[in-house]
């Protein structure tokens, strides 16, 4: 699954939610029944049994808000935004942040392209002491466990 994040006016990341299985998963029950009939002083009973399944579809929902680092003024910004993914509960999840369109770019080195082409440098971490990369490989993606609801993550 696929979706874009705009990181500021002037460059583009891609999202994509991997190594999670998306398909339905089918349970299956068997239940007993019983039935008596009193049938003037002679009672019988039968016992039998029927299956019921369910089948519980895959729930992947991702989504990004915009990422914007407002005027660039030549000394560092700090900005946040937020990525948003539901799975179903127990299913795991890893969400990756590619290099970006800029040509060149990389997970480590990011940039964006400005006016007449001017490259602005900029990085994208996944804690808040801007010490791990958010990249696209294991490793250095964001991994986590559905809980059936939302679960918002940081950039």
């Amino acid at each position: 699954m696929r979706s874009v994040l705009p990181a500021a006016v002037l460059g583009i990341l891609a999202l994509s939610m991997a190594s999670v299985p998306a398909a339905a998963t089918t349970t299956t029950a068997t239940f007993l029944v019983t039935t008596s009939v009193a049938a003037t002083c002679t009672v019988s009973s039968d016992t039998t049994s029927f299956t019921v399944t369910v089948t519980v579809q895959a729930t992947c929902a991702l989504s990004a808000n915009p990422l914007s680092f407002v005027t660039y003024a030549d000394v560092l910004i700090n900005a946040t935004s937020t990525i948003s993914a539901t799975r179903n509960s127990g299913t795991t999840y890893n969400i990756g942040l590619n290099a970006g369109s800029a040509t060149g770019a990389t997970v480590t080195n990011r940039m964006m392209i400005g006016p007449s082409g001017a490259l602005l440098h900029y990085s994208l971490f996944c804690n808040s002491s801007y010490s791990a990369n958010w990249g696209n490989t294991t490793g250095s993606r964001v991994s986590g466990t559905g809980t059936g609801t939302a679960q918002t993550l940081t950039v």
